[in-house]
């Protein structure tokens, strides 16, 4: 609190000198600066506004002056640049804050209905761009006339009933204001760039002596694909091949027995958009316990999802396509630790995010279950004298092929 310091030497020179008394400070609040001009200086009374004593203004004076209308004049400077205004009275002063002058500009409407971007969307990319205009959006009410096949009309009233697909984007402000919307918003309104999706997804089954899916797919390749790998934070789990085709290599992978294909997906998916992927199974399971009427407990059932899971979210830029992948290779068991009667999930994840282009062949591996058997063979009837025994341990490996390709827009 620098100022007060120097505050208090300005009072202190106010009275031991008869002459007009010389105001320094340093970054005072404009509010103690109006108390000590009136209580030391002008010795007049006053009145601060509740409009004015909101303002933080601070200011930074040095000022000398040989006569009390010299420090008048100064003080009326420093309400003027602090937003405030001078009521002066014989008795009284009144210091209130400036009222906002209004725009003198004609005020016009403007309605516009996107072609591609959600309304909701727009007005957050442009509204700080005009502070003196207003924005409002019109939404359709859905009437039986006019509703969509295989929709229904929600009786919660015509708020549930919103379509925002009709959504219009109105605002209103100056003819100039309007013309630099219509600028922006040709260039904001444009389709969102989407993205073809093809997926081949693996099993790939192993013994003890093999090596990971990712090195065989990379030995059998060999010298007949270029290729260069990319190492994810998860170890050796992913590799970049540049080829023309999921088809390459799948007629190379189709070679080895060891390779089964569970499925090939295709879907198409907006940048910023999660695209999901799932082969296997909801599994009812025990979920939360709720009270009727009468106190009477309700066991609730969850369906959860198990099998093989990817979400893949694109997103797309000029030069290339950054993926958010999350990969799930997940089973029920039958519950040994935890609630009776609810069966456990298996799970094991993997999460990455990669950079990759349009073309470019992306193969992720990792993701391992293992499974043991042991084997005996006896005399018969007498089960004490083993034969032989055996013991097999099998992994499999989820190797998922993934290609992405730019969807072109239509023209029009």
């Amino acid at each position: 609190m620098r100022y007060f310091l120097v505050i208090f030497l300005a009072l202190a020179s106010t009275h031991i000198f008869a002459a007009m008394p010389k105001l320094v400070f340093d970054q005072v609040p404009i509010v103690d600066l109006i108390r000590i001009y009136y209580s030391d200086i002008e010795k007049k009374s006053f009145l601060i506004d509740d409009s004015a004593l909101v303002i933080n203004k601070r200011l930074t004076l040095n000022f000398q002056g040989s006569k009390s209308s010299e420090y008048s004049k100064m003080m009326k400077q420093a309400l003027r640049i602090s937003g405030l205004e001078l009521i002066s009275t014989e008795d009284l002063d009144v210091i209130v804050s400036k009222p906002v002058a209004a725009s003198t500009a004609k005020q016009n409407f403007f309605a516009y209905q996107p072609k591609h971007r959600e309304v909701s969307q727009l007005i957050d990319q442009i509204r700080s761009s005009f502070p003196d205009g207003q924005f409002t959006t019109q939404r359709t009410i859905n009437a039986s006339g006019s509703l969509e096949p295989g929709n229904q009309l929600s009786d919660q009233g015509a708020t549930a009933n919103i379509s925002r697909r009709s959504d219009i984007l109105t605002f209103r402000g100056s003819d100039q204001n309007i013309k630099d919307l219509r600028l922006l918003l040709d260039m904001l309104d444009v389709a969102e760039r989407q993205a073809n999706v093809q997926l081949l997804v693996y099993e790939f089954q192993s013994g003890t002596q093999d090596s990971s899916a990712l090195k065989v797919v990379g030995d059998l390749l060999g010298g007949k694909l270029g290729f260069s790998g990319g190492l994810s934070h998860q170890g050796d789990a992913s590799l970049r091949l540049d080829v023309s085709g999921l088809s390459v290599i799948a007629d190379v992978l189709k070679t080895d027995e060891r390779f089964k294909v569970v499925s090939r997906p295709f879907l198409s998916v907006k940048s910023g958009s999660a695209a999901r992927f799932q082969s296997g199974s909801d599994v009812p399971v025990l979920g939360s316990v709720s009270q009727d009427k009468n106190g009477n407990p309700i066991q609730s059932i969850e369906y959860r999802s198990s099998g093989v899971i990817l979400d893949v979210t694109p997103s797309i830029h000029e030069q290339d396509v950054e993926l958010a992948i999350s990969q799930q290779l997940s089973d029920f068991s039958q519950t040994q630790i935890g609630v009776n009667s609810s069966p456990t999930l298996n799970k094991r994840e993997l999460r990455t995010t990669l950079v990759t282009k349009f073309g470019e062949v992306v193969v992720l591996g990792g993701l391992k279950s293992e499974r043991h058997t042991d084997s005996k063979r006896w005399l018969p009837f007498f089960r004490s004298f083993p034969l032989s025994a055996s013991s097999d341990e099998r992994s499999t490996e989820l190797v998922i092929l993934l290609q992405l390709q730019p969807v072109v827009p239509e023209q029009g």
